[in-house]
Protein backbone atom coordinates (compact mmCIF):
# COMPACT_ATOMS: atom_id res chain seq x y z
CA UNK A 1 0.00 0.00 0.00
CA UNK A 2 1.61 3.42 -0.75
CA UNK A 3 0.16 4.93 2.81
CA UNK A 4 0.98 3.50 6.50
CA UNK A 5 -2.11 1.00 7.31
CA UNK A 6 -4.43 1.47 10.17
CA UNK A 7 -7.17 -1.01 9.32
CA UNK A 8 -8.24 -3.71 6.93
CA UNK A 9 -11.46 -5.70 6.85
CA UNK A 10 -12.47 -8.87 4.52
CA UNK A 11 -15.58 -8.70 3.30
CA UNK A 12 -18.02 -11.46 4.29
CA UNK A 13 -17.96 -13.14 1.18
CA UNK A 14 -14.16 -13.37 1.32
CA UNK A 15 -13.90 -12.17 -2.13
CA UNK A 16 -12.47 -8.45 -1.25
CA UNK A 17 -10.48 -6.44 1.42
CA UNK A 18 -10.74 -2.92 1.97
CA UNK A 19 -7.70 -1.08 3.48
CA UNK A 20 -7.49 2.55 5.12
CA UNK A 21 -4.08 3.96 6.59
CA UNK A 22 -2.78 8.01 7.17
CA UNK A 23 -4.49 9.12 3.71
CA UNK A 24 -7.72 10.00 2.87
CA UNK A 25 -8.28 6.79 0.28
CA UNK A 26 -9.33 3.23 0.63
CA UNK A 27 -7.92 0.91 -1.21
CA UNK A 28 -10.02 -1.80 -2.55
CA UNK A 29 -7.89 -5.19 -3.05
CA UNK A 30 -9.76 -8.59 -4.97
CA UNK A 31 -8.99 -11.66 -3.41
CA UNK A 32 -8.83 -15.18 -5.80
CA UNK A 33 -9.97 -18.40 -5.05
CA UNK A 34 -6.06 -19.49 -5.07
CA UNK A 35 -5.52 -16.41 -2.58
CA UNK A 36 -3.78 -14.33 -4.49
CA UNK A 37 -4.76 -10.27 -3.66
CA UNK A 38 -4.94 -7.87 -6.87
CA UNK A 39 -5.37 -3.95 -6.20
CA UNK A 40 -9.15 -3.32 -7.92
CA UNK A 41 -9.59 0.44 -6.62
CA UNK A 42 -9.92 3.50 -4.68
CA UNK A 43 -12.09 5.60 -3.35
CA UNK A 44 -11.81 9.03 -1.69
CA UNK A 45 -12.67 9.88 1.85
CA UNK A 46 -12.93 13.29 2.83
CA UNK A 47 -10.06 15.60 3.70
CA UNK A 48 -8.34 13.11 6.46
CA UNK A 49 -7.20 9.53 6.83
CA UNK A 50 -9.70 6.68 7.74
CA UNK A 51 -9.24 4.75 11.09
CA UNK A 52 -11.42 1.62 10.62
CA UNK A 53 -13.92 0.40 8.06
CA UNK A 54 -16.35 -2.18 7.84
CA UNK A 55 -18.61 -4.35 5.22
CA UNK A 56 -21.92 -5.11 5.38
CA UNK A 57 -23.36 -8.68 5.47
CA UNK A 58 -24.03 -8.89 1.80
CA UNK A 59 -20.80 -7.36 1.36
CA UNK A 60 -21.95 -5.10 -1.48
CA UNK A 61 -21.87 -1.90 0.79
CA UNK A 62 -18.29 -0.16 2.42
CA UNK A 63 -18.02 2.05 5.57
CA UNK A 64 -14.88 4.15 6.97
CA UNK A 65 -14.52 5.97 9.60
CA UNK A 66 -12.32 9.05 8.87
CA UNK A 67 -9.70 11.23 11.15
CA UNK A 68 -11.56 14.34 9.99
CA UNK A 69 -15.47 13.05 12.06
CA UNK A 70 -16.91 11.44 8.78
CA UNK A 71 -17.92 8.07 7.63
CA UNK A 72 -18.28 7.22 4.33
CA UNK A 73 -20.11 4.26 2.63
CA UNK A 74 -20.21 3.06 -0.91
CA UNK A 75 -21.89 0.53 -2.93
CA UNK A 76 -18.77 -1.25 -4.24
CA UNK A 77 -20.85 -2.88 -7.11
CA UNK A 78 -21.27 0.75 -8.76
CA UNK A 79 -18.60 2.33 -6.88
CA UNK A 80 -21.04 4.84 -5.78
CA UNK A 81 -20.33 6.99 -2.47
CA UNK A 82 -24.21 6.11 -1.00
CA UNK A 83 -23.70 8.49 2.45
CA UNK A 84 -21.29 10.70 4.11
CA UNK A 85 -22.29 11.14 7.92
CA UNK A 86 -21.16 13.41 9.71
CA UNK A 87 -19.97 12.94 13.55
CA UNK A 88 -22.08 14.77 16.37
CA UNK A 89 -18.95 16.88 17.07
CA UNK A 90 -17.68 17.11 13.26
CA UNK A 91 -16.84 20.80 14.04
CA UNK A 92 -14.73 20.36 17.36
CA UNK A 93 -12.01 18.77 15.63
CA UNK A 94 -10.62 15.16 17.69
CA UNK A 95 -13.03 15.03 19.63
CA UNK A 96 -15.46 14.02 16.58
CA UNK A 97 -12.84 12.42 14.93
CA UNK A 98 -14.84 8.75 14.03
CA UNK A 99 -13.04 5.57 15.61
CA UNK A 100 -14.58 2.55 14.61
CA UNK A 101 -17.66 1.74 12.03
CA UNK A 102 -19.69 -1.59 11.99
CA UNK A 103 -22.55 -2.51 10.28
CA UNK A 104 -24.81 -5.41 11.92
CA UNK A 105 -23.98 -9.25 11.31
CA UNK A 106 -27.39 -10.23 11.30
CA UNK A 107 -29.15 -9.29 8.00
CA UNK A 108 -32.51 -8.33 9.41
CA UNK A 109 -30.89 -5.22 11.15
CA UNK A 110 -29.05 -3.62 8.62
CA UNK A 111 -27.85 -1.04 11.07
CA UNK A 112 -24.29 1.06 11.07
CA UNK A 113 -22.77 2.14 14.27
CA UNK A 114 -19.61 4.28 14.82
CA UNK A 115 -18.21 5.85 17.78
CA UNK A 116 -16.50 9.10 17.98
CA UNK A 117 -13.33 9.61 19.74
CA UNK A 118 -15.18 10.99 23.26
CA UNK A 119 -18.78 11.30 24.18
CA UNK A 120 -20.54 9.82 21.40
CA UNK A 121 -21.51 6.53 19.74
CA UNK A 122 -23.97 6.77 16.82
CA UNK A 123 -26.77 4.00 15.50
CA UNK A 124 -27.71 4.51 11.15
CA UNK A 125 -30.39 3.53 9.31
CA UNK A 126 -28.22 0.83 6.63
CA UNK A 127 -30.84 0.89 4.60
CA UNK A 128 -31.34 4.64 3.65
CA UNK A 129 -28.61 6.49 6.11
CA UNK A 130 -31.38 8.93 6.52
CA UNK A 131 -32.06 8.23 10.15
CA UNK A 132 -29.49 8.52 13.10
CA UNK A 133 -30.11 8.46 16.74
CA UNK A 134 -26.79 9.72 18.92
CA UNK A 135 -25.94 8.56 22.19
CA UNK A 136 -23.69 10.25 24.81
CA UNK A 137 -21.79 8.13 27.03
CA UNK A 138 -22.03 10.64 30.03
CA UNK A 139 -24.13 13.34 30.65
CA UNK A 140 -21.70 16.61 31.90
CA UNK A 141 -18.72 18.22 30.90
CA UNK A 142 -16.55 15.55 31.52
CA UNK A 143 -15.61 13.34 27.98
CA UNK A 144 -15.06 9.78 28.15
CA UNK A 145 -12.76 8.07 25.74
CA UNK A 146 -14.25 5.60 23.52
CA UNK A 147 -12.21 2.50 22.87
CA UNK A 148 -14.25 0.71 20.50
CA UNK A 149 -17.97 -1.08 19.86
CA UNK A 150 -19.41 -3.93 18.51
CA UNK A 151 -22.61 -5.77 17.87
CA UNK A 152 -22.83 -9.44 18.97
CA UNK A 153 -23.27 -12.13 16.44
CA UNK A 154 -27.37 -11.57 16.37
CA UNK A 155 -27.29 -8.01 16.55
CA UNK A 156 -29.44 -7.77 19.23
CA UNK A 157 -27.45 -5.99 21.44
CA UNK A 158 -24.21 -3.49 21.11
CA UNK A 159 -21.38 -3.37 23.22
CA UNK A 160 -19.25 -0.05 23.68
CA UNK A 161 -15.34 0.01 25.04
CA UNK A 162 -14.43 2.68 27.55
CA UNK A 163 -11.35 3.55 29.76
CA UNK A 164 -13.38 2.81 32.69
CA UNK A 165 -15.75 -0.28 31.62
CA UNK A 166 -17.97 -1.75 28.80
CA UNK A 167 -21.57 -0.97 28.48
CA UNK A 168 -23.89 -2.93 26.94
CA UNK A 169 -26.90 -1.26 24.92
CA UNK A 170 -30.04 -3.72 23.31
CA UNK A 171 -31.04 -2.89 19.83
CA UNK A 172 -35.21 -2.55 19.57
CA UNK A 173 -35.43 -5.43 17.24
CA UNK A 174 -38.99 -6.01 17.03
CA UNK A 175 -39.17 -2.20 16.47
CA UNK A 176 -36.90 -2.85 14.03
CA UNK A 177 -38.21 -5.23 11.56
CA UNK A 178 -41.28 -3.11 11.72
CA UNK A 179 -39.67 -0.67 9.66
CA UNK A 180 -40.11 1.97 12.62
CA UNK A 181 -39.15 4.91 12.58
CA UNK A 182 -37.93 6.11 16.28
CA UNK A 183 -35.16 4.49 18.97
CA UNK A 184 -33.15 2.13 17.25
CA UNK A 185 -31.68 1.06 20.47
Amino acid sequence: MPTPVNHTSVSPDGRRLAAVGDSNEVFLVNISNSGEYSRDSTFGTTNDGGFSCAWNQSSDKLACATQDGYVCVWDVRQQDKCARIPSTQESLGSKGAVRCVKFSPSGSMDLLIFSEHVNYFNVVDARTFDQRQSIRLNPGHQDEHISGLCFTADSKQVFVGLESGILEYDVFTKARRMFASGAFV
